[in-house]
C-alpha cells in the first residue's frame, strides 16, 4: 500500500521484470526492504514533484494496480487482483492529412 494525504495521481508501466510506478506528488514515498524470492531489487527516484519506484522481480509476475480513497494499492504475485480498464479510443479524421484519435476520461 502507498498511502498518501491527498488524492495522488500515478501510473504503472510494465515490461518484462520490471515495473515503474510513477506518482505526481512531492510526498515523500519510503520503502521497507521488499527483496525475497519474487523481489530482486526496488528504488526510487524523486525529480521535483514526480517519484518513481522501480521494482525488478526475479522472473514477469502478473501486476494489479488500483486506488482506493488516497491510498494506491499493488498486488504482486501469479494472478491478477484488479483487472485493467480498458480506455476506448475514437478515431478522428480532421482531413487526410491529420489524422488523429480521441480517448475520453
Amino acid at each position: 500500500m502507498f498511502p498518501f494525504t491527498t488524492p495522488t495521481p500515478a501510473a504503472a508501466f510494465l515490461r518484462a521484470d520490471t515495473l515503474w510506478l510513477v506518482f505526481d506528488t512531492a510526498q515523500k514515498i519510503e520503502l521497507p526492504q521488499l527483496k525475497n524470492d519474487a523481489i530482486r531489487d526496488t528504488s526510487i527516484t524523486r525529480s521535483d514533484d514526480v517519484q518513481i519506484v522501480r521494482f525488478k522481480f526475479e522472473r514477469p509476475r502478473m501486476v494489479s494496480f488500483s486506488s482506493e480513497e488516497n491510498n494506491w494499492y499493488l498486488n504482486i504475485g501469479d494472478a491478477v487482483v484488479n483487472p485493467a480498464q480498458p480506455i476506448g479510443v475514437m478515431r478522428n479524421t480532421v482531413n487526410e492529412m491529420r489524422p488523429s484519435a480521441n480517448i475520453p476520461f
